[in-house]
C-alpha cells in the first residue's frame, strides 16, 4: 500500500470508531392511540440513513402505512409506523446493523 491508500484507511478506521463512541440509544416507543390502535415509533437514529427508503422498505415488508416526521425540538428525524411493529422494527434494525442490540430500548404504554 502506498501512502495515500493506506491515509485513506486510517481515515476510514477512524470514521468507524467515531461513529461507535458516538452512538445513542435508539428508541421505540409503541403508543395506544385508540383501542385497538397503536402507533410505533423509533427515533435516535443515524441522521444520515435514507429515512424515506427505510420507511417504504419497512410499509412493504409489514404492510402498514408509516412516514418519517421530523421532531420540532431536536431537529431529528424519526419513523412512524400505524401499528404494535415493535419486536420487529426491532428485529429490522438489529439485521440491517443499523443498531447493537445494547443500544436499543423499547418502550410501550
Amino acid at each position: 500500500m502506498d501512502t495515500k491508500e493506506t491515509e485513506q484507511f486510517l481515515s476510514q478506521q477512524k470514521k468507524a470508531e467515531e461513529s461507535v463512541l458516538n452512538a445513542k440509544k435508539i428508541h421505540i416507543h409503541v403508543k395506544q392511540r385508540k383501542r385497538k390502535k397503536f402507533v410505533t415509533t423509533a427515533s435516535g437514529l443515524n441522521q444520515e440513513l435514507n429515512f424515506e427508503r427505510v420507511t417504504r422498505y419497512l410499509q412493504q415488508k409489514l404492510g402498514c402505512n408509516g412516514s418519517v416526521c421530523v421532531d420540532p425540538d431536536i431537529k431529528e428525524k424519526y419513523i412512524l409506523l400505524q401499528g404494535n411493529w415493535a419486536a420487529e422494527l426491532a428485529e429490522f434494525l438489529l439485521q440491517e446493523h443499523m443498531a447493537r442490540k445494547e443500544l436499543l430500548e423499547i418502550h410501550s404504554t
